[in-house]
């Protein structure tokens, strides 16, 4: 049989046993019957897992080091040698 560890209304892990599931992990965790379908991070609200969640992916730039936002203003460069004594 196949059972699905809930947290938080989320599907944290999917286990699958011929034995008492309740027998096996400690009584704190909830374990619910599923089936093939059901994966990990899907959601599981009023007695039924929901589909996953559509998650957009977006591309973030990797950050500048802050030695590269000096350089690529010579202002601010000129302030920071000032500041500096250079």
């Amino acid at each position: 049989m196949k059972y699905a560890r809930i947290q938080n209304g989320v599907v944290m892990e999917v286990v699958e046993t011929d034995k008492d599931i309740s027998t096996l992990y400690t009584p704190d965790l909830v374990w619910i019957t599923c089936n093939d379908s059901v994966t990990q991070r899907q959601l599981y609200a009023n007695g039924e897992f929901l589909p996953e969640p559509d998650v957009e992916v977006v591309e973030m730039p990797a950050p500048k080091s802050l030695t590269d936002m000096i350089l690529e203003s010579p202002p601010e460069l000129a302030r920071h040698k000032r500041a500096w004594g250079i």
